[in-house]
């Protein structure tokens, strides 16, 4: 731990000698992290935090929180230095409400950058606004990103492409403002609800997915007294497991007090059952160019971003397709959705879709599933394409 303990020591006499302004530490930190990336050797750190006999550190984030694990390695006056190894995390859209820089130590990851409009408030702590994806971009090994709360505003989600991945930050403790966002027009506090709201909302998720006979009525009795963000919370834990009829059972018992911002929050449950769906793909995958591929169709917007994205490791198109072919997104017996799935990499409408299909399966078997068929096309992982 002697390259941290000397990183650390270098950025109490930098932020000293810049009189603690927490708007300078960034520059500062971004300084230092310049070439870290090629003096950390990994298997020295993992050595390091296995050695059973070496005294142990507080750790700031809680085991669980971030990372898989997390690992503060300097706890500075004001400030940290925390290393995360990462896997399968499901990355977050968040904020930066302190200041600093991060950076790649070992992998690649993909930088998912967003822009907001001005918020509305919802509730005593949910907001909402416009969250607009700008850039989808590939960062590697020694990347240095700074962020901050007015110099260098950051709301992103950064999405680890290799299996291990390891980044590190470098930031100021004080908080100010922490959110989730939720495109494209909702966003809640990072910290989850308060006592005992959380824990009721834990029970009913489980009551759900363990098809208790009462857990549909018990979760409506919630929601026709819930405020904004109790509603958006379970509303996000169930909606994508449910079915049509159940989600409409559920929305019905929360429009009375909610329905003005319905098309808010439709949309954006529309849009986490993509990336929840995506985000499971992708961690039972290995390989690097479909993890690629997973990641690039959950968190693009169009079909620009997809393809520029994943022009970066070769060409777009058959990416995809051997994607389709050896990843096991589709079981044996979901031929159909396969072969939507390659039409919608070629572009096609949903009369070439359903021409293909009839060509493969005859008129008979889709003249009676053409809507599920359109359904499909406009709603799996594979629908930014059409955009």
């Amino acid at each position: 731990m002697k390259l941290f303990d000397a990183l650390g020591r270098h950025l109490e006499e930098a932020w000293t000698f810049a009189d603690r302004d927490e708007e300078r530490f960034p520059d500062i930190a971004a300084a230092a992290l310049e070439g870290f990336a090629a003096r950390f050797d990994a298997e020295a750190f993992y050595d390091a935090q296995l050695d059973a006999a070496a005294p142990g550190r507080q750790h700031l984030a809680p085991l669980g929180a971030f990372g898989q694990p997390g690992f503060t390695a300097f706890h500075g006056q004001g400030f940290v230095v925390e290393v995360y190894v990462w896997t399968n995390a499901v990355a977050a859209i968040h904020n930066h409400p302190f200041c600093g820089a991060f950076t790649i130590l070992q992998g690649d990851s993909v930088h998912a950058r967003y822009q907001t409009s001005s918020p509305r408030r919802a509730g005593a702590r949910g907001q909402l606004l416009d969250v607009r994806l700008t850039a989808l971009e590939r960062v590697t090994q020694g990347h240095v990103q700074r962020f901050s709360l007015r110099r260098h505003p950051l709301i992103h989600a950064l999405i680890h492409v290799p299996i291990p991945t390891i980044s590190m930050v470098v930031r100021t403790t004080r908080t100010e403002g922490y959110y989730r966002y939720l495109p494209p027009s909702l966003a809640l506090p990072m910290e989850p609800l308060p006592e005992p709201a959380a824990r009721r909302i834990a029970l009913l998720e489980t009551l759900l997915s363990a098809d208790v006979p009462s857990a549909i009525d018990r979760a409506c009795r919630l929601l026709r007294g819930a405020d904004f963000e109790t509603t958006v919370r379970l509303l996000c834990a169930v909606w994508p497991g449910a079915d049509p009829t159940t989600r409409a059972v559920l929305w019905g018992a929360a429009a009375d007090l909610h329905g003005d911002r319905r098309e808010a929050i439709e949309a954006a449950l529309r849009r986490a059952a993509r990336l929840e769906e995506a985000t499971a793909i992708r961690h039972v995958l290995r390989d690097p160019q479909h993890r690629l591929c997973a990641t690039a169709l959950a968190y693009a917007e169009s079909r620009t971003h997809v393809e520029t994205l994943l022009a970066t490791e070769g060409d777009p198109d058959g990416l995809l397709n051997r994607f389709i072919d050896e990843a096991g997104v589709f079981a044996a017996d979901e031929a159909a959705s396969a072969l939507i799935a390659r039409c919608l990499v070629d572009g096609d409408d949903d009369a070439a879709i359903l021409a293909a299909l009839t060509s493969a399966y005859g008129a008979d078997e889709i003249v009676s599933q053409r809507d599920a068929i359109v359904t499909y096309a406009n709603t799996s992982i594979f629908s930014v394409l059409r955009r």
